[in-house]
């Protein structure tokens, strides 16, 4: 087994990407063949999972408030029971990833019930989305390298 790497991306303003970004380099880590887990704690959007499409699923997952670990409850003074709860810091473990087609493991940032609204495929603009691995094989296919757009001026 490799060395783990850890990396993170931040910048204090909403809807610059950060989620986005993050989507994309993990896809391109798994699809060089790491194993990658991304952790949201990006507000409270849930937008990993929307963009990799797990946030039904965890939707669907969850039944009670109370017994749903997630990242934000592993901030809170009462985690202890709920590893506890759960059988342990493993089980624990096994209750906060979710598995998605890309091959890219998430722990989604809150209970979706707490979400002031649902996630929209395109976000606002209503553009059509690919999953990130789908827009890295599209460039790998026409043998070109991925554009960087400067950022615009103020």
């Amino acid at each position: 087994m490799g060395q783990t790497k850890r990396a993170s991306t931040y910048l204090d303003k909403g809807g610059v990407g950060k989620s986005t970004a993050t989507a994309h380099l993990g896809a391109a880590l798994q699809d060089d063949g790491h194993d990658v887990l991304l952790v949201d704690l990006a507000g409270k959007q849930d937008d990993l999972g929307s963009i990799y499409g797990i946030h039904e699923a965890v939707r669907e997952d969850i039944e009670n408030d109370n017994d749903y670990p997630n990242v934000t409850t592993t901030m809170e003074e009462n985690w202890t029971d709920i590893v506890d709860l759960v059988g342990g810091p493993e089980a624990a473990l096994d209750e906060l990833v979710y598995e998605t087609d890309e091959g890219v493991d998430i722990i989604p940032r809150t209970h979706p019930r707490r979400s002031r609204r649902e996630p929209r495929p395109g976000g606002r603009s209503r553009r059509a989305v690919r999953t990130p691995t789908q827009v890295l094989r599209r460039h790998r296919r026409r043998n070109r390298p991925l554009r960087h757009h400067p950022a615009r001026p103020p």
